[in-house]
């Protein structure tokens, strides 16, 4: 059967209509020389049958959705089996010769066998059009599992992402707080080595330890640079920076900053100048940081 609906325009292109026009044709040229008392009878009966054929398979053509085109096909189908039982009866009163019974029994199977395809062609289209129209309609058990899972993941995603962002912004905060401590020891102690020359303390004779050693460590009591050997690491609780009522970063009492802070001096009396590294450490989740920046003091008297 070629009955492809891209060059179909009208219910007189069907291939299946077509046919069932010609039995219709063929009835009623047989029905003309049936008894007059078949008139109201079989007559009237077989034609009202071929017509409903051709008709309804015309009317489901031209109809929007595919239920209701096999809705008429189907019933052209019904009326074509009932005037197959009416050519039987026919032929068994011998109202039709033999060979024109055979001729109009050809016709209604070929008849019947394009309206089957007709039928099951046009049922195939609308089952497809609704496995389609229903797949936006909802969701499988399994369909909304793996839309869980996948949205899940994508929040994981996403509040690592931020996670990691917040953790590098406290990360680099701290740096940022311990890059200022650092810089401040410096200072701190630049401080003290000019306050030595203001009060005529020669530079040899500035930030040394009491044991006279060339490598000693300084921490601070408040504003005074305090030289001792007792302080042996940043670890020292000497060395921890507290948080005063002001907020300022102190060596003293106060809340504890999480920084400890020395300065290390390595003092060349030959050439006149002082080595120093400020180091400032702080633990973070169990991972301890430490930001160091060095500087040299001159003689510069």
């Amino acid at each position: 059967m070629n009955q492809d609906t891209n060059r179909i325009k009208s219910f007189t292109d069907l291939k299946t209509w077509q046919e069932a026009h010609k039995l219709s044709l063929i009835i009623y040229k047989l029905t003309k020389d049936f008894p007059k008392e078949e008139l109201f009878g079989l007559v009237s009966q077989m034609r009202r049958c071929v017509v409903s054929i051709v008709s309804n398979i015309a009317e489901g053509f031209s109809r929007e959705t595919y239920k209701e085109k096999v809705r008429f096909y189907s019933i052209a189908k019904g009326s074509l089996t009932e005037l197959q039982s009416q050519l039987l009866i026919s032929k068994d009163l011998n109202y039709i010769k033999k060979k024109e019974f055979q001729k109009v029994a050809e016709q209604s199977v070929k008849t019947h066998k394009l309206l089957n395809a007709l039928i099951k062609k046009s049922k195939q289209i609308q089952n497809s059009k609704f496995k389609i129209q229903n797949s936006n309609k909802g969701f499988t058990l399994l369909e909304i599992v793996v839309v869980i899972f996948v949205i899940t993941l994508g929040l994981i995603g996403v509040l690592s992402l931020v996670l990691q962002n917040i953790q590098a912004q406290y990360v680099n905060t701290r740096t940022l707080v311990a890059s200022q401590l650092a810089q401040e020891g410096l200072e701190l102690v630049r401080n003290a080595r000019d306050n030595n020359f203001l009060d005529e303390v020669w530079f040899s004779e500035g930030l040394v330890a009491q044991d006279g050693s060339d490598n000693i460590t300084v921490y601070f009591d408040g504003i005074d640079v305090v030289i001792t050997p007792s302080v042996t690491g940043i670890d020292d609780n000497d060395a921890q920076l507290m948080i005063d009522v002001d907020g300022f970063y102190i060596h003293g009492s106060g809340d504890y900053s999480g920084f400890n802070r020395i300065v290390v001096l390595q003092n060349n009396y030959a050439d006149e100048y002082t080595n120093a590294s400020s180091i400032v450490q702080w633990k973070d989740r169990g991972k301890t940081h430490q930001y160091v920046v060095d500087t040299v003091f001159y003689d510069w008297r």
